[in-house]
């Protein structure tokens, strides 16, 4: 089995939720085989990161992309692993370089978003999550953050249409119901179950 296969059959078991470490396993013989392969080392951290070791899963990523710098996925994945350690300025930096190499990238511009919220840049989530919903388009979790960005702005209205879109595509998406619960609550309308504003 060459490298290209075996990341592959790494990918596939650690996307079905293997636990038998059986992708870990292989990445970790593809770095004894090329110590320096940035693809293996970038998906062990994304494990570690996966269960809670985020200083291991920042080493490993760092290193990854000093290895291969154009690997938008480990800007991705760097970003997130910068938000676990809260270092938000260096979440929103990874996230740039994400969409720099990758324009396109949905979730690079959701997770953008998002931080741009946590920072008060309302403005700046709302045009971010507009654009990962124009590459994404039955992306709930986008949904769910352009709503509370519209919150922030006082947008009720299009804050409770994006939960309800949220929740059509994604019904079990707890975030959004709780955020859809709180508009309704307080415009004063009941929360019936049932999307409204469509």
């Amino acid at each position: 089995m060459d490298n290209i296969q075996s990341i592959e059959q790494a990918l596939q078991l650690h996307q079905a939720g293997d636990l038998s470490n059986a992708d870990e396993d292989i990445y970790r013989t593809l770095l004894l085989d090329d110590p320096n392969h940035p693809v293996a080392m970038h998906l062990l951290g994304v494990i570690a990161h996966q269960v809670g070791k985020h200083e291991a899963a920042y080493n490993l990523t760092s290193n990854a992309l000093l290895i291969g710098p154009k690997n938008a996925e480990a800007h991705n994945y760097l970003g997130l692993i910068y938000q676990n350690l809260n270092r938000l300025d260096e979440a929103i930096s990874s996230y740039y370089k994400a969409q720099k190499i990758t324009p396109n990238y949905a979730d690079s511009h959701n997770n953008l978003g998002f931080m741009l919220l946590k920072h008060g840049k309302s403005d700046e989530a709302i045009l971010s999550n507009r654009k990962d919903i124009s590459l994404k388009v039955e992306y709930a979790e986008a949904y769910n953050n352009l709503g509370i960005a519209f919150q922030d702005t006082n947008n009720d209205e299009e804050g409770i249409e994006c939960f309800n879109k949220a929740l059509a595509i994604m019904p079990n998406l707890a975030g959004a119901y709780f955020n859809l619960n709180a508009e309704l609550k307080k415009l004063g309308q009941p929360n019936t179950g049932k999307q409204i504003n469509r």
